[in-house]
């Protein structure tokens, strides 16, 4: 299973990679991960920056896990 903070959240590997709109997405050992390629280090750079700028479902910045 991946980890979440409520187990009412949670959802099996199986479930994941049959729900719509996943299909770049892969449940690892940590939970979910996608892997995009870009076409250079200025390109990944732009995707990263695009990236940051997003907010999480709700309007809500996405959290943050500490650092261990």
């Amino acid at each position: 299973m991946t980890y979440v903070e409520d187990a009412a959240d949670r959802m099996r590997p199986q479930q994941f990679h049959e729900a719509a709109g996943l299909e770049d997405w892969r449940v690892l050992g940590e939970g979910a991960c996608a892997y995009f390629r870009t076409g250079s280090l200025a390109a990944s750079a732009e995707f990263v920056q695009a990236i940051s700028e997003l907010t999480g479902p709700g309007e809500c910045p996405p959290r943050r896990r500490p650092a261990a």
